[in-house]
């Protein structure tokens, strides 16, 4: 008897656990609370990149349903990596460790070993180094969602597009800015020594 109302614990237990831990299933956003969106039947935090905050990503993970929808943070930042396109890094064959990409097994895909790893988010390979986004490209995303619109800065994170002028990777790619705000500086403070100075007269 004390067995079964050990067990019958457990098993309610467990299911308040299990409930808790997965989404709720919608088939509208109106389904949803607010701060969240209706994708795939489920109630999820984030849709993009944009829902997140800066240098995270929104998981596309649908068979894990913690993850789907739920922004990731890219810890990535800085690994060696090798640049390999999304067939490659889906390969099972293909070193983990190298990979600048978050994968999650595809438990639909019979085909072994093609295939089987889905791309979660594919970062970008810079010198070796892995990175969330290329700021070669200017990469800008300015999508609407819950986050700022953000622009990539050296040496590959997310600022937002109006602090992005204050990066210090700014002003590592170009070099005539420092000099310029040092200038500018300098003149500004030659500026008050003189006025100073002829105040005092």
């Amino acid at each position: 008897m004390l067995f079964s109302k050990i067990l019958l614990a457990l098993a309610l237990i467990i299911s308040v656990v299990y409930v808790n831990a997965v989404p709720d299933i919608c088939v509208l956003s109106s389904d949803c609370s607010n701060t969240q969106y209706c994708s795939g039947g489920y109630c999820v935090s984030c849709r993009s990149k944009n829902d997140c905050g800066l240098n995270e990503f929104c998981s596309s993970n649908i068979f894990d349903l913690n993850e789907f929808g739920s922004c990731k943070k890219f810890d990535k930042d800085g690994d060696d990596c090798i640049a390999y396109n999304n067939v490659e890094a889906s390969n099972l064959l293909t070193s983990n460790s190298t990979k600048c990409a978050y994968m999650y097994f595809n438990y639909a895909y019979a085909n072994y070993p093609a295939g089987q790893l889905n791309v979660d988010y594919q970062g970008t390979c810079v010198n070796g180094k892995c990175r969330i986004c290329n700021y070669a490209n200017g990469g800008s995303y300015t999508a609407e969602g819950k986050g700022a619109p953000r622009t990539c800065v050296f040496p590959g994170k997310f600022a937002t597009v109006h602090s992005s002028s204050w990066s210090a990777g700014r002003y590592y790619e170009e070099p005539i800015q420092v000099w310029l705000a040092i200038f500018f500086c300098l003149i500004v403070l030659i500026l008050a020594f003189h006025v100073m100075g002829f105040l005092k007269k």
